[in-house]
Parts: C-alpha cells; structure tokens; sequence
C-alpha cells in the first residue's frame, strides 16, 4: 500500500502538521500532482465530494442568484449576488467580480452562471463554484458546500483540496482526507497509480512529501 493511502502513516503526518499551525482555524491542505496525462486526449473531469466534516472553520461561501434562485436565498438570510449585479464587462464590475472572488472560499449558483461571471476569474484565485439545479433544495446544497470539495481537471498537471483545520481531531481531518483521496481514485485514469507526487501542507507550516 502507498504511504498516502496508509492511515496509520497519514494520520501520524497530519499529527505533524498540526503542530506547526499557529492559529485553530488555519486550514491543511493535499497537493498534488499528475503523471501520464494528455490534457488534449484524456477526459477533464470535473466532480464534487461531500466530506465527512467541515473543511473549514468558518466557510464564507456567496450565492450568484437568478430569478429562482434568489428567492430562495433571502429566504434562507444567505449572502447573494444578483446575476444583474455582476453581469457585464466593464471596469466597475469586473473589479467587483476580483473582489467577491477575493472574499468567499466557495460559490453556489445555477448552470447560466458562466454567462454573467467569467469561470476566469474563479480559476485564477482556485475559488469553486458549485452548480444547483434545484433552487428549492438550496438550503440542503448549502450545508453540503461546507463540507464539499471539488476536483477539476484543467491543463495544468496539479490538484489540491482542503481536508480542514487545525482545531479538529486528528481523526476527523484523517476522515476527511481519505474520502477525497478514495473518492479520486474513481476519477483519475489509472486510480491513485496516476498520482506523481502528494504533499500535506498547513496554510503557512511547511509542507510533508507522502508520496
């Protein structure tokens, strides 16, 4: 078995990890890179996984709102955005745009998004955005974001996801990286065997090579 793969062995990094974290709330992370792909052959796929537990202490995650779907978020009292309110190109609002992809962690919206908010801007900052198809299930999808990961393959060769941070259990954090990491081996082409290297970091702490 991979040393990325063996619990025992994870769980003893992310035990390492912790102790260089300065703050409860500052997140770890995987890092990974791929081997044995051709960006231009291979499927890109592009998934989500739901966590066992929250990624992150306090997840800031905006909804980009249609017709349908604002209702609902002023319903539930979320932070949302009009599609009117960012929609064009000009300097005002693509400045807007950087700031709001800037502030949040995450973003829920509906399928028309990419015609009122380049996929540019949240590729640039590794910002997600989650896609709702039923705006009456908002409230359930949004609990799901806290703890949802999303991996995407664009023409670079690195993936990353955030297992959590420091304030959980070393077995909590040790769940949540096993679900993403099982959960890419159903994506990749030949399993965790497309995986050149994985790395565990703190988001200021040094990082540990697993593989």
């Amino acid at each position: 078995m991979s040393n990325f793969m063996n619990k025992d062995k994870v769980l003893g990094q992310i035990m390492t990890i912790k102790k260089q974290c300065k703050r409860p709330t500052e997140t770890l992370e995987v890092q990974m890179c791929l081997k044995g792909y051709d960006y231009k052959k291979d499927v890109r796929f592009d998934s989500n996984v739901v966590l066992p537990y929250p990624k992150r202490k306090h997840e800031r995650i905006l909804v980009i709102a249609d017709k349908n779907l604002e209702p609902k978020a002023v319903e539930l009292g979320v932070e949302f955005k009009k599609f009117e309110e960012v929609e064009g190109n000009n300097k005002e609002k693509n400045t807007l745009k950087k700031k709001l992809a800037m502030k949040y962690h995450s973003f829920i919206s509906t399928p028309a998004y990419n015609s009122v908010f380049s996929i540019k801007i949240f590729n640039r900052k590794r910002k997600p955005v989650f896609i709702i198809r039923n705006p009456d299930e908002l409230q359930k999808f949004y609990n799901d974001v806290t703890r949802m990961v999303k991996f995407k393959l664009k023409k670079t060769n690195d993936l990353s996801f955030t297992i959590g941070f420091a304030e959980m259990t070393d077995e909590e954090l040790l769940a949540n990286y096993m679900a993403g990491m099982n959960f890419l081996n159903t994506l990749l082409k030949k399993g965790v065997k497309s995986l050149g290297g994985v790395v565990l970091k703190s988001c200021q702490g040094k990082p540990i090579r697993l593989h």
